[in-house]
């Protein structure tokens, strides 16, 4: 806040604060993890459909090299590839993070709000 005399009001205005969450949330992350052996869970998923991996990967607009490294497990699928698996072969690929479960378990036993002490480490020693 800024004190000014009478005459030089007239060239400002009143700052208004917005009192909601700024756009940048102290709120963690979310973390996904794909569960373990996937790579078979998909090609049964799709096998069951009575498509080919390629055939499959084309439908769904996905690269057929990459669908096919996710059935071999070379590569776990980014969550947006796993979300789009999960949802069209009935599957459940994404689970929760230990880590972020533990930080939701955390925050639920509070005022169910992040703070900034559930996310940051706090490092105690010499000040």
């Amino acid at each position: 806040m800024l004190d000014v005399c009478a005459n030089c009001v007239a060239y400002g205005r009143e700052a208004v604060l917005d009192a909601s969450p700024s756009a940048r949330s102290l709120a963690p992350q979310k973390e996904f993890e794909v569960v373990d052996g996937f790579g078979p869970i998909v090609l049964s998923a799709i096998t069951r459909m009575g498509k080919a991996p390629d055939d499959y990967a084309r439908t769904q607009f996905i690269n057929a090299d990459y669908l096919r490294q996710i059935i071999a497990g070379k590569r776990v699928p980014d969550e947006k590839t796993a979300r789009k698996l999960e949802k069209a072969l009935g599957i459940t690929l994404v689970v929760e993070s230990a880590a972020q479960g533990a930080a939701v378990a955390k925050a639920a036993k509070g005022s169910g709000e992040f703070t900034l002490a559930d996310v940051a480490q706090i490092r105690k020693g010499k000040k």
